[in-house]
């Protein structure tokens, strides 16, 4: 049987998560809970959290370990989706370009099912169509900028 391509992104987000656990030891951090919580900074489920503590729109990495080290057993959403940047079927369909890069650590984030919905399906419902392309968009950026914000955080704090 096949292993499929979003099991096979999920093993390559925790291989770099496991090979750059140093960025996160300073903050005495298991980095195996990272696979069980949304990266999407701006998720529902970590709002009442970035509230409690007083956490502006622009989060940090640090101030999401915080969160998940107080409150990993409380978040909404243990359980995430391993997630796609580029869709597969994109990468599929263009073969020279992304078919070898569809499964690597820069095209996955691990979300919520309801965040992995609104990137994937453009935001959900919405009455019309400026609406949807709107509200997608900020979502899209909100996903795109976590995904960046945790790369850059163990760029630097580690020395692989």
């Amino acid at each position: 049987m096949a292993i499929s391509d979003s099991t096979i992104l999920g093993k390559s987000l925790n291989n770099d998560y496991h090979d750059n656990q140093e960025a996160f030891e300073q903050y005495d951090f298991d980095v195996d809970k990272l696979q069980y919580v949304c990266h999407n900074f701006d998720c529902p489920s970590i709002e009442k959290y970035k509230n409690k503590y007083k956490i502006n729109d622009d989060m940090s990495v640090e101030d999401f370990i915080k969160i998940i080290k107080n409150h990993y057993n409380e978040l909404t959403y243990i359980g995430t989706e391993n997630a796609h940047l580029v869709a597969t079927s994109i990468c599929k369909n263009d073969k020279k370009n992304w078919d070898d890069k569809k499964n690597q650590k820069d095209n996955g984030i691990f979300l919520c099912p309801n965040c992995h919905k609104a990137y994937d399906r453009n935001g959900g419902n919405f009455n019309n169509i400026e609406n949807a392309q709107y509200e997608w968009l900020k979502k899209m950026k909100s996903i795109l900028t976590s995904k960046q914000k945790i790369k850059d955080f163990m760029e630097v704090n580690s020395e692989n």
